[in-house]
């Protein structure tokens, strides 16, 4: 057999053994293929199951947490409307304990005025009243001293001569004059000392009365 021979037999049986190894190169190209794609569609598949789940217990959570949450803000308006209705009642309670203590206090306050107010005015009444009688009896005394200083003046000028009656009578009358004048200036400071004493008992009363008003 000839070299040329020899060289296309050697080149037959290696055209035929690339077929096979191409053949079975594709033939291990789509078994690689249908498992890659087999693997990917139960990769996706536990993709798609795994997202589910976690939707499922994404959605069950969030339920779980709007309605403890809805709980607790549930507990926390009933605790503070509990707190609100306790705090008005106590401030209310209080309100009406200060207010009455005021309302006793004041009571007390005008009482107390109204009893000082009534005994000073007694007071006052009686003493001037005790001032008026004293009055009254000092100038009736001093009218009963001008009526006996002028009967004492009268019988001292009986005893004179007739010429010197002119004289007497002018010095009686002067006398008669001059204890009137007394007695009429002791009328007027006693009036004066009434009238003062009135004046000072109406502004303390009415000083008083302010006082009540406040």
């Amino acid at each position: 057999m000839g070299n040329l021979t020899q060289d296309m037999t050697r080149l037959c049986g290696e055209i035929t053994d690339l077929r096979g190894s191409r053949l079975a190169f594709m033939q291990g190209l789509a078994r690689q293929n249908r498992e890659s794609k087999h693997q990917t569609a139960g990769m996706m598949a536990g993709f798609r199951k795994a997202h589910a789940n976690m939707a499922t217990r994404m959605r069950m959570e969030q339920t779980k947490f709007v309605s403890d949450m809805a709980a607790d803000v549930g507990h926390l308006l009933t605790g503070f409307r509990k707190a609100h209705s306790e705090m008005a009642a106590n401030t209310k309670r209080d309100n009406v304990k200060f207010v009455t203590g005021i309302a006793g206090e004041v009571s007390g306050l005008l009482h107390g005025f109204h009893h000082s107010r009534a005994t000073m005015a007694k007071t006052s009444k009686a003493e001037r009243n005790g001032f008026i009688i004293d009055l009254k009896k000092s100038v009736k005394g001093l009218r009963a001293d001008v009526a006996a200083d002028l009967a004492g003046v009268r019988e001292a000028w009986k005893g004179m001569s007739s010429p010197s009656r002119k004289s007497r009578d002018e010095a009686d009358r002067r006398a008669r004059m001059a204890a009137e004048q007394r007695a009429r200036a002791a009328e007027l400071r006693a009036r004066e000392e009434a009238e003062r004493a009135a004046r000072a008992q109406a502004g303390q009363t009415s000083g008083e009365g302010a006082a009540s008003n406040v």
